[in-house]
């Protein structure tokens, strides 16, 4: 018998089959490349934003980065339960429903408050999609394709972030031609206002796919009983692994934290200091960024999978402590070199090692996470991840730009900064994290009654 895609006879689950799996990840990567264009569309929109609206660089940083982050960080904790009790696909098919709604929303705000607002909406509703999806993902694979699997998923953002820079100059290329467009029963529109309205309606086609995929049967292990755990519960299991869980976190959110600040900033950067166009600097930009991230991204997948076939200990970790180190010298080299060829060719290699961070993030979470809680635990990373990264990613290097060199020139510099401290802390912390990881999997292996938790953990029957 099987309720809510979980098996409830008791026997061990079979991942579906190759094109089931395969079939299921591009529709769910597809949603997770429109969010991320529903959340990025903003960076390169800056510009006629702030001039429509009124803001400061300060301003338009809270509405990239903590207006959407607070409320998609906080909501992830509730939405991973919902997925882990409920159906994960009806979570996504709710989440995925109202953030294109409120994306489309947010072309119609007249002030900041009305954008702000907005902007909170859609963080609730992509809340709702990356614990969901993680889990899902964990179960359409075994564990020893579950890196490839993951980086297929994780990559669809990794695209959307590229795809958003592209569009995004477009649109500024359009508002340079067309100015402002007259609709019937909208009036008058503004180009940056159909973008919005444009890609929230891309998201909302991307529900039609999702009802066509079926529910994955969740992994349990021979004897094991149909179980929820109190959330109480869930965070006694982390605290019990928190060798493990506080130093990748952390190690992530710091790293994350620069992704989503230099993301944000190094478009303004070009515009600024360089004189590029909007336009110009969106499409180079994203056109650079997108083939590099897709290469280090399933890379890193493939290459996790083969270091853990050859009985590499924890493989995913060991690549990322590798990754950030390489990555330390970037931001500041980027912004020192003359030549403006050499800036590309640094932030090439920037995105080919983002790429494999990004994909890799996740994996050691789900193989440190008891099957029955995984959306829950990974809401409760994301959490701490995207409130110090998404949150302050950008505001930080704001900051430091209007406040610490008060000279908008010096974006660069902020840049830089942040970046240098952000690889440093996490190459540190993430290192830490691999002894911990280990603990975690040598207590999941030995947990009694075959639930896949250790004993320290208590868990209850479910109950209707």
């Amino acid at each position: 018998m099987q309720v809510n895609g979980e098996n409830q006879t008791g026997e061990a689950a079979s991942p579906p089959s190759p094109v089931a799996a395969w079939s299921a990840v591009a529709v769910l990567s597809g949603l997770y490349m429109f969010s991320f264009v529903d959340r990025q569309i903003l960076v390169l929109l800056i510009e006629p934003i702030k001039h429509d609206l009124g803001l400061t660089d300060t301003g338009v940083s809270l509405l990239t980065g903590l207006a959407f982050a607070a409320v998609y960080a906080v909501m992830g904790v509730p939405m991973g339960r919902a997925a882990d009790l409920w159906s994960r696909k009806r979570v996504i098919l709710l989440g995925a429903t109202l953030w294109g709604l409120l994306t489309m929303l947010c072309g119609f705000a007249r002030d900041f408050k009305e954008m702000f607002v907005a902007r909170m909406g859609v963080g609730l509703g992509e809340a709702a999609l990356t614990p969901a999806g993680y889990a899902m993902v964990a179960d359409l694979f075994a564990p020893e394709k579950l890196a490839r699997g993951m980086s297929v998923f994780v990559i669809g953002g990794v695209v959307g972030s590229g795809v958003s820079l592209i569009l995004g100059g477009l649109v500024i290329d359009l508002v340079e031609r067309v100015g402002v467009i007259s609709l019937p029963f909208f009036g008058e529109m503004r180009v940056w206002q159909l973008a919005l309205l444009t890609v929230g309606a891309l998201s909302l086609m991307m529900v039609i796919p999702l009802l066509f995929v079926t529910e994955p049967v969740r992994k349990k292990s021979a004897g094991s009983a149909e179980l929820s755990m109190r959330f109480s519960a869930v965070l006694g299991y982390m605290a019990s692994g928190r060798r493990f869980f506080v130093s990748y976190v952390l190690g992530m959110s710091v790293v994350s934290l620069y992704f989503y600040g230099s993301s944000a900033w190094f478009p303004t950067y070009f515009i600024r200091v360089h004189e590029w166009s909007a336009a110009s600097i969106g499409m180079t930009l994203g056109t650079l960024s997108v083939p590099c991230l897709l290469i280090g991204g399933l890379s890193a997948g493939w290459c996790s999978d083969f270091l853990g076939r050859r009985g590499v200990s924890a493989p995913s970790i060991r690549i990322l402590v590798t990754v950030v180190l390489l990555s330390l010298p970037l931001p500041l080299a980027t912004i020192v070199v003359s030549a403006i060829e050499a800036k590309f060719v640094l932030l090439g290699l920037s995105y080919l090692l983002f790429g494999a961070i990004i994909v890799m993030a996740p994996i050691a979470i789900q193989l440190a996470s008891p099957v029955q809680i995984r959306a829950q635990i990974s809401a409760i990373y994301l959490l701490v991840a995207n409130m110090i990264s998404i949150g302050c990613g950008p505001t930080v290097i704001a900051l430091i730009t209007d406040y610490g060199f008060a000279d908008e020139l010096r974006v660069g510099a902020s840049i830089g900064i942040v970046g240098t401290i952000c690889f440093a802390m996490g190459a540190v912390l993430l290192s830490r994290s691999i002894s911990g990881f280990h603990l975690t999997q040598t207590a999941l292996r030995v947990a009694p009654g075959g639930a896949g938790l250790p004993a320290s953990v208590n868990v209850e029957p479910l109950r209707a």
